[in-house]
């Protein structure tokens, strides 16, 4: 997750910066036909033993997954063996977690899915008509077996969960998740129709050639055909095919200064000089704010469709949906069902 390709690409990392049925079939199915042919109506709603890692813990524990739980990952930026890239996106995005995906069954073999919204490794990035515009869409992945016991027959990751240091999955509450599951059918529709379209991967920020006169950058609303990002495409499934809004997953414009400005992994988020158009040297997001004076802009808060009607504005993050008071705790299991 990171304009022109050399001053704004890094904006774009902080965007990501700044993933039908009750689905049991008699029918066996195997990784090559779920790849193939997106067949997720017919993996199995069942229980997926999950190895997490949750942040500032070595410790592997093993969550019982449910269909529609979400995997949370994050770099440790104190590791000497975290990748510049990868702190970057560390400090970038806010919070501890950076990004998101979704499990949604097994096949026939008792191989676990997920689903995740995710830029491309070559990075095509330019700027359109409608701002800034990068390679990605939705993917869908093979996870593995209960307790990480067998890896999946084919390798078929983009980017692949062993890259990140920390994985910690959690699940709405009991009643979120009951109405989401009154629209299980739609829901895991709507996922195959996007895969089956390359749904594309969209920031939630208007980042156009009109920046370096107005030296604003604007929090947008995406909508569903405009495409979307790891936590936006989640947060848009649930509102308008579930009408469910989850509690306090949006920050606006004003929070995100304040977190380039004060806080201290914000205060290390910079563009690398090889994306820079206008200088020689790495040129820190705080220096920008402070000394060239950018900003954010909200965008106007607009209706919901949820069952509450409340109007919502602001960007989502992965960290803010992982705090959420709509989320709750899986309690991991040791290894002995090895």
């Amino acid at each position: 997750m990171n304009t022109l390709t050399l001053f704004f690409k890094p904006l774009l990392v902080f965007a990501l910066t700044i993933v039908i049925a009750a689905c049991s079939s008699d029918k066996g199915i195997t990784q090559d036909e779920i790849i193939k042919s997106y067949a997720i109506n017919l993996l199995k709603d069942e229980t997926y033993y999950f190895p997490a890692r949750k942040f500032q813990t070595d410790d592997i524990v093993y969550q019982p997954l449910k269909r529609f739980d979400i995997i949370f990952t994050a770099y440790d930026v104190n590791s000497s063996k975290t990748t510049q890239n990868s702190r970057l996106i560390s400090q970038v995005i806010p919070g501890d977690y950076t990004h998101m995906l979704m499990y949604i069954g097994k096949d026939s073999e008792g191989f676990a899915y997920g689903v995740e919204m995710n830029s491309n490794i070559s990075e095509h990035i330019q700027i359109g008509t409608d701002g800034l515009e990068l390679g990605g869409r939705l993917y869908l992945y093979c996870l593995g077996s209960d307790y990480g016991d067998k890896s999946c027959p084919k390798d078929n990751y983009i980017y692949g969960l062993e890259r990140y240091d920390y994985l910690w999955a959690k699940s709405l509450t009991p009643q979120l998740y009951q109405q989401l599951k009154k629209s299980e059918n739609k829901f895991l529709q709507r996922i195959k129709e996007d895969l089956i379209s390359a749904y594309p991967f969209k920031i939630q920020f208007y980042i156009g050639k009109s920046i370096l006169e107005t030296k604003e950058i604007q929090i947008i609303h995406n909508r569903y055909q405009d495409g979307g990002d790891c936590a936006s495409y989640f947060i848009g499934l649930f509102e308008n095919i579930a009408h469910i809004c989850l509690k306090d997953v949006r920050m606006d414009a004003r929070t995100l200064e304040e977190y380039y400005l004060n806080d201290t992994n914000g205060q290390q988020a910079y563009i690398p000089m090889e994306y820079n158009l206008f200088s020689k040297n790495d040129i820190n997001l705080k220096y920008y704010l402070e000394r060239k004076k950018y900003s954010f802009r909200d965008n106007k808060s607009r209706e919901s469709k949820c069952s509450s009607g409340e109007r919502i504005k602001g960007f989502v993050t992965p960290d803010l949906i992982f705090n959420s008071s709509s989320m709750e705790e899986i309690k991991g299991v040791s290894g002995l069902g090895l």
